[in-house]
């Protein structure tokens, strides 16, 4: 899980909604 993109970063905020 390499979370340090901030593209990354929006998925997390946005959860597996996406």
């Amino acid at each position: 899980m390499r979370r340090r993109l901030p593209l990354d970063q929006s998925k997390v905020s946005s959860g597996p909604k996406n």
